[in-house]
């Protein structure tokens, strides 16, 4: 039979082994409480650099205090626990919580197993705000997404009040509807501000690049069944910026005929251009509204250069080319609209630098304006001006080619040759060749 000693000894190595290898801040400390064993966990905790500078010690050396943990070290009959402030290497002060458990009968060793309960509160108090961060991202963006319309008629309908006033054409019927048209969108944004604290369910439908986002609206007030719901919102969405587009462009086709079908010619070339380099559907039905928006900014020229039936003067010149600016400055305000405002200021950039309004080159330039800038040069050489002929497409095809490297984007240019016959097979409304 084993000697009892001998059991002992074995039984304090395995426990030993234990508390090495646990993760837990462990220690091993006799009756008297001298500590005898410490794991890695309980070094990091007291920044100690090494075990010499921990092992031999007495507990109140290693945890200052009044004496509480030895008298748990005395206490007979059940585990024992205590949490306190202890101040520590450096001053530091951590909240610790001991569990101290009783080894043998005569209890010669005790296991204390200690918790930083400073750093799990740290911890939850970091994961907490990390939540409320996410919350406040997820209520934002839910915010953005079902306010989006009504924000973005009440920035169309405040630029384009700004300029008819400027201009002058501003009469007392139609600044009366305007205003109006401010006021009820505006109204409908506190309407869904208000539903925003009375859902009765959880109506959520999938956004480009973003996780899925909730319906205030529907999430308010609808009721049974949902599972058609997201297919309606998104045609809901498509239409009301479908229509804010058609309106924009209503407004510059009364400044420049026929700009508004300059501008859907150009989004059909571009989308096939698109479509040949390989673009992704979605990128595609962005690089659609791009195009179609790339010359708003026509809307603040005055009309005696725009409408001007012959080749413009340098000052002419310089103020039409101010409509990039012009374009990027209206459509940077309106939500989502990042690659429309950036196409609009960038569609007269040059490959090589050359171009305007900052001179920026080769791939600095937006890769949809450098599809639109081709698909834009392409319409304006076929159609019809008061100071210029109808060039044939072969001409324009051997332009565009010639302006490969320089004008254009080489990676552009090779996708609009392969596109050729399509391009020239769309039908537009309006396209005069």
């Amino acid at each position: 039979m084993e000697p009892l000693q001998t059991k002992i000894e074995k039984a304090k190595r395995e426990l030993e082994q234990m508390i090495d290898l646990n993760p837990q801040i462990m220690l091993l400390v006799d009756r008297d409480g001298w500590i005898t064993r410490v794991n890695k966990a309980l070094l990091a905790l007291l920044g100690s650099p090494g075990y010499n500078a921990v092992l031999g010690k007495q507990l109140e050396d290693v945890f200052p205090g009044k004496g509480i943990i030895s008298r748990l070290l005395l206490s007979r009959g059940e585990n024992r626990e205590h949490e306190s402030d202890v101040v520590l290497s450096g001053g530091r002060v951590h909240t610790l919580h001991f569990t101290v458990i009783g080894v043998g009968t005569s209890g010669e060793l005790s296991v204390i197993i200690v918790r930083d309960i400073g750093a799990e509160k740290e911890l939850a108090t970091s994961l907490e705000m990390m939540h409320k961060k996410e919350a406040v991202k997820a209520v934002a963006g839910a915010l953005m997404h079902n306010v989006n319309q009504s924000l973005t008629v009440i920035m169309v309908n405040a630029q384009l009040l700004n300029l008819m006033l400027e201009k002058g054409q501003m009469n007392t019927a139609d600044l009366a509807n305007s205003l109006r048209d401010i006021v009820r969108e505006t109204t409908c944004i506190a309407d869904l501000l208000r539903d925003v604290s009375r859902p009765t369910t959880f109506v959520t439908q999938p956004y480009p690049g973003s996780p899925d986002i909730m319906d205030i609206r529907r999430s308010a007030g609808c009721e049974g069944d949902t599972s058609d719901a997201e297919p309606h919102a998104n045609l809901w969405l498509a239409s009301s910026y479908a229509a804010t587009v058609d309106a924009l462009l209503t407004a510059l086709d009364t400044h420049e005929a026929g700009s508004f079908m300059h501008a859907k010619r150009t989004a059909a070339y571009a989308v096939i251009i698109a479509r040949h380099m390989g673009l992704s559907d979605g990128d595609i039905a962005k690089i659609r509204d791009c195009a179609a928006l790339h010359d708003i900014g026509k809307l603040f020229i005055p009309d005696d250069i725009l409408r001007k039936p012959a080749p413009l003067n340098n000052g002419e010149a310089s103020v039409i080319h101010r409509h990039s600016e012009f374009g990027y400055n209206l459509l940077r305000n309106f939500p989502f609209a990042v690659e429309e405002a950036e196409v609009a200021r960038s569609h007269h950039e040059r490959w090589d630098g050359a171009g305007y309004p900052r001179g920026i080159a080769g791939t600095a330039i937006h890769l949809m304006a450098r599809i639109v800038t081709i698909a834009d040069y392409f319409d304006a050489l076929r159609s019809k001006r008061a100071y210029r002929k109808i060039s044939s497409d072969d001409i324009v095809v051997a332009e565009i080619i010639a302006g490969s490297g320089a004008q254009f984007d080489p990676d552009v240019v090779r996708a609009f040759v392969a596109s050729v016959e399509d391009l020239k097979n769309v039908s537009v409304p309006g396209l005069q060749v």
